[in-house]
């Protein structure tokens, strides 16, 4: 499996891990800096959690940032 599966393996069990010992599930709220090559495959990745929610993009470059956005909501 790529980097993508061991992500959301992980924040899987974080979500997991959390549920346990609070007795809920919340959202796992991202912000992503940089809106690079590498972002696009994380954000592609996140979209794949149900409980993650990308809040937030940045980029040195404000167009980039909007495109993000834009793609990913």
């Amino acid at each position: 499996p790529g980097r993508g599966a061991a992500l959301k393996g992980a924040v899987q069990e974080s979500r997991r891990g959390r549920a346990q010992l609070w007795g809920m599930s919340n959202p796992i709220r991202i912000g992503i800096i940089g809106c690079g090559q590498i972002a696009q495959h994380h954000l592609r990745a996140y979209a794949q959690i149900p409980d993650a929610q990308v809040v937030a993009c940045a980029d040195i470059d404000p167009a980039a940032a909007a495109r993000t956005a834009e793609t990913f909501g």
